[in-house]
Formats: C-alpha cells, structure tokens, sequence
C-alpha cells in the first residue's frame, strides 16, 4: 500500500514552486517587452508560436529547472528576447 504521509508537504512545495514560476515568467515578459526585437520573426510552422514556452504550459512539467532567457542559470540564452532581436552573441 502507497503512504500518503508526505503527501500535504508535496503539494505545498509543488504549489510553492509554480507560484515562483509564474511571478518568474511574468517579470521576463516585462523584460521581454522592453527588449529590442527584429521587425520580421521567421517561422516555420503554421501555427502561431508563443515566445516562450515553461513546465506550465507542458502537461507533464517538462523541465522545472530550465529557467527563462536572460536570467540565471541562463541555459535559454543572455537575452531576455533571447535570439529574436539579435541573432547570434559572439565571444571571443
């Protein structure tokens, strides 16, 4: 038989966690609206795209830790538009 005892805890902490998700993506679509975007986005489906994609839109929670572009751990990128203002960043 399954224990439910840690059960209450982990909904918290799930809760917890997307409330921290949604203040996240709402403080990068604000830093997403002030940053510098090209006239024209190439796209090549039919459908619209959005501009960003999060564990809330994925039914299953897809990756919780993957963060959102232009913030730390930055694994989307340095920019908060990511590549759709510029199209690459060069380092040397």
């Amino acid at each position: 038989m399954t224990s439910t005892r840690g059960l209450p805890d982990t909904m918290t902490e799930q809760r917890a966690e997307l409330d921290r998700l949604r203040a996240e993506v709402e403080q990068w679509r604000a830093r997403y609206a002030r940053g510098e975007m090209r006239d024209v986005a190439f796209v090549n489906s039919a459908t619209e795209v959005a501009p960003l994609y999060t564990p809330l839109d994925v039914a299953g929670g897809g990756q919780p830790d993957l963060g959102v572009p232009g913030a730390f751990p930055f694994t989307r990128g340095i920019h908060p538009t990511g590549y759709r203002g510029k199209l690459w960043t060069m380092r040397q």
